[in-house]
C-alpha cells in the first residue's frame, strides 16, 4: 500500500530486513518444490531488501533480477550481498511492479513473496504472466483466512487493511482463472511471523516517545496486536504455480 511509503512508516520499517513474514526456511521449501532448479533467469518483484533474492543466488546458478520501487530496499540489498561469491549474478531493478520493464517469456521463474498483494493478487497474476516463458513458475505468497470463522476483531481489521483478503482456495482458483497451474502450496511456519514482527515490535518500543501518537505507529500495533491474539485465525499461504501454455 502506498501508506507504507510514507515518512513514518519508512521509519518504523528502517534496519529491517524483512518487511513482511517470511523465512529461509520458507523460501528454501517452495525452491525445494519446484521441478527443477532455475538456471537461467529469475525476477523478484517486490524484493525488498531482499532476503529471497540473495537465497536464490546462493542456491542456484541463475541471474537473479531483484526489482522493488523503494531505491533504499535496493540499496540494502546490494549492501548485504557484498563479498558474497554469488553478488554477481544479482542485479537490482528500480521499478514498479505494475510496469515492469522486461519483454514477453523473458524469465522461468518469478518469485514474489508478500508483494501480490500491492497490485492485488488477481491484477498482479494476470500482469505478470507474459513475464513467463511457458511452462515457467510463479512462486508468490499472500495473507489467506483459515478455514474457520476468525474472531470479529482479526475480521474487522484485515477487512479494513486488506479488504481482497480471500481463502486459500479461492486463490488457487483465481490462479486458473489467470493463466497458472497450481502444483503446490503451504502455509508459512511460526518462524515465518516471529521473523518479520519480534523485530519489528521491538522498533515501534524504541519509537513509542516520538512516534507513539502517530497513526503509522499505531497501525502497526494493532497489525501485531492482531497476531498476537488471533493469529490462528489466517495465515500466509506460499503458492507454486506454473504458466499453462
Amino acid at each position: 500500500m502506498d501508506a507504507y511509503l510514507t515518512d513514518d512508516y519508512l521509519e518504523l520499517f528502517r534496519g529491517l530486513e524483512r518487511l513482511g513474514p517470511g523465512s529461509a526456511d520458507d523460501t528454501r521449501r517452495a525452491l525445494a518444490l519446484l521441478p527443477a532448479v532455475p538456471r537461467r533467469r529469475v525476477l523478484d518483484i517486490g524484493c525488498g531488501t531482499g532476503p529471497a533474492a540473495r537465497l536464490l543466488a546462493a542456491h542456484t546458478a541463475a541471474e537473479i533480477v531483484a526489482l522493488d520501487d523503494h531505491a533504499p530496499n535496493l540499496d540494502a540489498l546490494q549492501r548485504l550481498s557484498t563479498g558474497q561469491l554469488w553478488a554477481g549474478r544479482i542485479s537490482v531493478c528500480h521499478a514498479s511492479m505494475s510496469a515492469i520493464p522486461f519483454p514477453e517469456a523473458h524469465f522461468e521463474l518469478l518469485w514474489a513473496e508478500g508483494s501480490a498483494y500491492l497490485m492485488g493478487f488477481e491484477a498482479a497474476l494476470k500482469s505478470w504472466r507474459r513475464l513467463l516463458e511457458p511452462g515457467g513458475h510463479l512462486v508468490v505468497s499472500d495473507l489467506v483466512w483459515r478455514d474457520h470463522p476468525p474472531a470479529p476483531l482479526a475480521r474487522a481489521f484485515w477487512q479494513d487493511d486488506y479488504p481482497d483478503m480471500r481463502d486459500t482456495e479461492t486463490r488457487l482458483a483465481q490462479a486458473r482463472a489467470a493463466g497458472y497451474r497450481p502444483r503446490a502450496h503451504f502455509e508459512l511456519s511460526a518462524a515465518a511471523w516471529a521473523h518479520y514482527y519480534q523485530p519489528l515490535a521491538a522498533n515501534l518500543q524504541t519509537l513509542r516517545p516520538r512516534l507513539g501518537h502517530r497513526a503509522a505507529w499505531q497501525a502497526i500495533d494493532n497489525e501485531i496486536e492482531v497476531w498476537r491474539r488471533h493469529g490462528e485465525d489466517f495465515a500466509y499461504v506460499m503458492m507454486v504455480l506454473q504458466r499453462e501454455a
